[in-house]
């Protein structure tokens, strides 16, 4: 998948984090993977569950397309952990329940 097909999908957006961009793909329906981009550096990590229960998370590059950098997937792994919950009951409602996502820009560090 090349860096403007990924574009070109569907984002289901979630947050964004200074400047760092949250999202979904809407045509990624399992495993749940959220995407995080910077300046066209794309990374993505995969919440993986157990019998519908958080289990663990792996980080991945996406194909064709140059990786988050070392801060950036930092901030980008801290935006996910920090809300694991809320992103596994985005997930659910939009591809389980056909309901709107809410968006929030975070405007504070993670610490």
């Amino acid at each position: 998948m090349t860096q403007q097909l990924l574009s070109s999908k569907p984002q289901i957006s979630l947050y964004e984090y200074f400047g760092i961009e949250v999202f979904f793909l809407s045509s990624d329906t399992q495993p749940l993977v959220v995407y995080g981009e910077f300046q066209s550096r794309i990374s993505k990590i995969m919440i993986h569950l157990d019998n519908g229960v958080y289990s663990h998370l792996t980080v991945d590059t996406v194909d064709n397309c140059q990786p988050l950098e070392k801060q950036e997937l930092d901030k980008f792994t801290k935006v996910v952990n920090n809300n694991l919950t809320e992103i596994i009951k985005s997930w659910s409602n939009h591809y389980i329940y056909r309901k709107n996502i809410q968006f929030e820009k975070i405007n504070k560090p993670i610490l």
